[in-house]
This record gives structure tokens, C-alpha cells and sequence, in this order.
């Protein structure tokens, strides 16, 4: 149902690192809920209870991002020792407290990178270490509906085409709905990555394929000027169907 794209800048990050992935349907979450009163208050900080105000969707990515966190420190660690509150630009920032702190010192990791992404009943997040605060890393994360992309795709005229693929991507997704999809999720991840997507064209982040399960990233004007900046040079795609 959902092309689920990965994007991670740094080109070994998924040889050398322990990452975190986690998926959540928001109606598994919702019942939950409904069938514990204070499972809201077991699972979330008062801070992010506060952010979320109830929304499903809100609770649900947050949720996914402790379960990410747990796979990076490799222990089930209490809930409401890791938060995730987003920064004035929205990049959402993980905060631990108590035992998980503790062992994040223990494994020397200095930082925890991570994102959140939301479509059609479902909240996605990916967690992503940093040991070294010289070189952080830096994370973004899609999901993409392909039936929301096959209708996308039946709305598409060639000047709104042109403002989100580039020829050479439209070239090579040969109308495919999950290449768009995958496409689409990478241009989406980058921007969260960089922090800027109100000032970047979707059509200067361009993927194409260089191999089986492999994309080539390059990135045009604002996007380029933006990654300069903040040191990104080299970045690597994880996608899943």
C-alpha cells in the first residue's frame, strides 16, 4: 500500500550505524487508547501530550519515534524517558531523560537524529545515532501513498509535471506509480533534511535510478546552496515498498 522512502545524508550510515525504523497504523493506536484511559499519560511526556492536543496522527508519530530510539539503544526503555518536540522550524528533536540517557552515554552516543512522516492512516519514523558531534547526522523520512499518487499522477498537467519531476525523472519512472512514489518520497525526506522547504523548487532534488534499489541524488540551485551549507555532501536512499 505504501512506498516507504528513507532518506539519510552520510554515505555508510546504514553499514556503520544502528538505525531505527517503526510503522504505526493510527486506528491500532486509537483502540488502544480508547481502552486504556491512562495509557496516554504512560506513553507521552506532559510536553508532548500538550503538543499533540489528541490528534491521533500527532500521538501516533511520536509513538513511532520511541519505538525508533528503543532500537537504537537496543533496550526497551521507559516511554516517558524519551520525548520528541519539535523545534520552531518543525524538525522534530529527540530528548532523553533518566535510564535512557544513562545508557545513550553508555554507547557513547551524543545525539539522536530523527523524523516523522504521516499519510493515509499511518505514522512513520526513523532514529539515527550520532557518536561524533562533528559529524552529525541528519535524517528525513516519507510515506507515500501510491493511491495517492496514482491520483496525483491523473491530476498532473505538464507545467504542475514540470514544477515537481524533472524531465529526467519523469524519463525515468516511464509512468511507473511507485517510481513516482519513491521520487516523490526522496524530494520530501531532503527537504526535511535541509530545513528549508518553503524556499526549495521540488524539481531541483532529483533522483534517478543508478541501480537495482539504488537512487542518485542531485540537487539544483536553492537545494544545493542549503546542503553546501550545512555540509552535506554525500547521501543515501533506503526505500521500501
Amino acid at each position: 500500500m505504501f512506498g516507504r522512502e528513507v532518506l539519510q545524508s552520510t554515505e555508510s550510515l546504514l553499514r556503520n550505524t544502528a538505525v531505527g525504523i517503526r510503522v504505526l497504523s493510527f486506528g491500532r493506536l486509537e483502540r488502544a487508547l480508547s481502552h486504556d484511559r491512562y495509557l496516554e499519560e504512560r506513553l507521552f511526556t506532559q510536553e508532548e501530550r500538550e503538543y499533540c492536543k489528541g490528534r491521533i496522527y500527532s500521538l501516533a508519530g511520536r509513538l513511532a519515534a520511541k519505538f525508533s530510539v528503543r532500537q537504537v539503544l537496543h533496550a526497551p526503555v521507559p516511554w516517558q524517558e524519551v520525548s520528541t518536540i519539535p523545534l520552531p522550524t518543525g524538525q522534530p528533536v529527540v530528548v532523553l531523560t533518566g535510564s535512557a540517557a544513562e545508557l545513550a552515554q553508555q554507547k557513547g552516543i551524543q545525539d539522536i537524529a530523527v523524523s516523522i512522516s504521516h499519510d493515509e492512516g499511518y505514522s512513520a519514523a526513523i532514529a539515527v545515532p550520532t557518536t561524533d558531534l562533528g559529524d552529525r547526522k541528519k535524517v528525513g523520512i516519507d510515506l507515500t501513498s501510491l493511491r495517492r499518487m496514482a491520483q496525483l499522477c491523473d491530476r498532473f498537467n505538464p507545467h504542475l509535471r514540470t514544477r515537481i519531476f524533472t524531465p529526467a525523472e519523469v524519463k525515468d519512472a516511464a509512468g511507473n506509480v511507485a517510481r513516482l512514489a519513491q521520487k516523490w518520497g526522496v524530494k520530501e525526506s531532503v527537504l526535511k533534511i535541509l530545513c528549508h522547504g518553503a524556499k526549495i523548487r521540488l524539481a531541483d532534488i532529483e533522483s534517478i535510478s543508478s541501480g537495482k534499489s539504488r537512487l542518485t541524488i542531485s540537487l539544483r540551485n536553492a537545494a544545493s546552496i542549503y546542503a553546501e551549507q550545512q555540509g552535506l555532501h554525500t547521501w543515501e536512499v533506503m526505500v521500501t515498498p
